[in-house]
């Protein structure tokens, strides 16, 4: 590339110093991109997000900033503690054993729901020294403790983990069936795996299996009294409900329903309104640190709920009433948020015959949503229309949504967004020809009506151009990632051996628009000796 791949980035070279009273180690691994900072005992592990390399010069300035902020209470506490127990001491069986201050764990933040139904494998992207610890918890029998969240945000055990195999690297690719199963989500697909868990990047992880134990609750007495009713007649299962009782249910039954959608619009009013701004710098930051959630899942959420806006009932201009009926008549309100407001009352007219279309039934989940956000509104209460009567009148699953909403946009298309020469990242999403493509960048070579050709690392390709994501690339970045992209076209693959088409691979898929020295001393002698 140019004279920016030769410049000496602090943030591509391993270095250790010391700092508010610990020894610091920072480490770049450059097939994962990923940032880390540790200190000597590893009681303080700290994972720097990409974005924040561009605002400060050095991993060290970083962790000076984080010392005054977000880190200060932690360092206080760390210089406080005396030799941090190990797992090795401590016996989760025994009743007078007390477990470490910080435990090497594993969180199920994301997945708690399915570890408690029985979830048996989960997959990491470790660094090497993490899986040698877990590969030696295996070999000597050591139970890992579980977390709710990690500890950096509150987590808590809630249970012990008996690895019951050795921990093993694997390519996401080479996941079955199988093996969805065991991670507690039988029903995905692969690329609905990797798009909600590892943003679409297929990429070696490590694979744990084991079997948890959940924490007992403690023994308590409960004091139950039994208050007669005033007829003195006990309830019974079978005693009908009340109509009070009733509305009571559905009411409630709603809440259930519609708590994708609460949540969605929680989200977007702090977002809207920045009240993160206090304690974080994006929101991005705000929803992985408070809920564990990654950006992609929190827009999703979002999206969801501007969809279900636009599904639920308005006010209807008429209502039917019998020809001679002259009372006043309260029109529907919108379900959005006026549900707890008493409707003011319309006069009808004699003429009154029309009724508007009513959602009776309305998404239960984010999944069966998801689809519709593709559509504009009015094309929205038509897909999901149809997708309830195809389930015969019953919440659709999103299989069916996704299948109607295809059939709309085959009619109507969607102007292609994208044009020749752009930089892009990949999407599997649901076309098996790019698995094991997720999170590759690409250049668009040619632009067709409904689909992109796009060149690779290892040659071309065909997508849909919802395969495609924007990267946040300047025009002077993109064509730096364009002139890598006419390197490596040159390079014939057949005559590369397998450890330089892995580093080719991995080139393929860096997520910044420069080279590093090493990547471009290697990259410059594979050209020169495949001439």
């Amino acid at each position: 590339m140019t004279n920016a791949a030769k410049i000496t980035d602090p943030w591509h070279h391993s270095q250790s110093w010391s700092a508010h009273g610990h020894q610091w180690q920072f480490t770049y691994n450059s097939f994962n991109a990923t940032y880390t900072i540790e200190n000597s005992d590893r009681s303080i592990i700290l994972s720097v997000p990409i974005r924040e390399t561009d605002h400060y010069p050095s991993p060290q300035a970083w962790l000076d900033h984080w010392a005054k902020t977000k880190g200060k209470h932690q360092l206080k506490q760390g210089t406080k503690q005396s030799k941090q127990p190990s797992l090795l001491d401590f016996n989760p069986q025994s009743s007078n054993s007390i477990p470490p201050k910080n435990p090497k764990g594993i969180s199920f933040g994301q997945t708690l729901e399915q570890l408690y139904q029985g979830k048996t494998c989960t997959r990491r992207v470790w660094s090497d020294r993490t899986a040698k610890t877990f590969i030696r918890y295996y070999e000597q029998g050591i139970k890992v403790p579980a977390y709710n969240k990690g500890l950096q945000y509150g987590g808590e055990i809630i249970g012990w983990l008996t690895l019951t195999e050795k921990p093993v690297q694997q390519p996401l690719v080479e996941m079955t069936q199988a093996d969805l199963k065991a991670e507690g989500f039988p029903n995905y697909t692969f690329e609905q795996f990797i798009n909600e868990f590892f943003e679409g990047k297929n990429q070696p992880v490590w694979v744990i299996c084991f079997q948890f134990t959940p924490n007992q609750p403690q023994e308590s007495s409960v004091t139950v009294e039994v208050v007669e009713s005033n007829d003195n007649q006990a309830l019974t299962e079978t005693d009908e409900l009340t109509d009070e009782e009733e509305r009571d249910l559905l009411h409630l039954e709603r809440k259930v329903e519609r708590a994708f959608y609460e949540a969605g619009k929680a989200l977007c009013e702090i977002r809207d309104r920045q009240l993160y701004r206090t304690r974080h710098q994006t929101f991005e930051t705000y929803v992985k640190e408070r809920f564990s959630m990654k950006q992609s899942r929190s827009y999703q959420l979002m999206d969801a709920a501007i969809v279900v806006d636009n599904l639920l009932p308005k006010v209807p201009p008429m209502v039917e009433v019998s020809a001679n009926d002259s009372q006043k008549v309260p029109p529907m309100v919108e379900a959005n948020d006026n549900l707890n407001k008493v409707p003011q009352s319309v006069e009808v007219s004699d003429d009154s015959n029309k009724v508007p279309p009513m959602v009776e039934v309305l998404p239960t989940s984010e999944r069966q949503v998801r689809p519709l956000t593709k559509l504009e509104p009015d094309q929205q209460r038509e897909a999901w229309a149809k997708a309830v009567e195809q389930a015969g009148g019953k919440v659709p699953s999103g299989r069916i949504v996704k299948s109607i909403v295809d059939k709309i946009r085959e009619r109507k298309p969607v102007p292609n967004p994208w044009h020749k020469g752009d930089v892009a990242m990949i999407m599997v999403k649901d076309n098996p020809d790019l698995r094991g493509k997720g999170g590759c960048w690409c250049v668009i070579t040619e632009v067709h009506d409904f689909s992109c050709t796009v060149r690779l690392w290892d040659g071309n390709y065909q997508v849909k151009p919802e395969n495609l994501k924007e990267l946040p690339y300047s025009n002077e970045q993109q064509e730096e990632v364009r002139k890598l992209c006419d390197r490596l076209s040159k390079i014939t693959l057949d005559e590369v051996e397998k450890p330089m088409k892995d580093f080719l691979r991995g080139l393929g898929k860096i997520d910044r628009p420069w080279l590093t020295d090493f990547e471009e001393k290697v990259l410059r002698m594979l050209e020169e000796s495949n001439i």
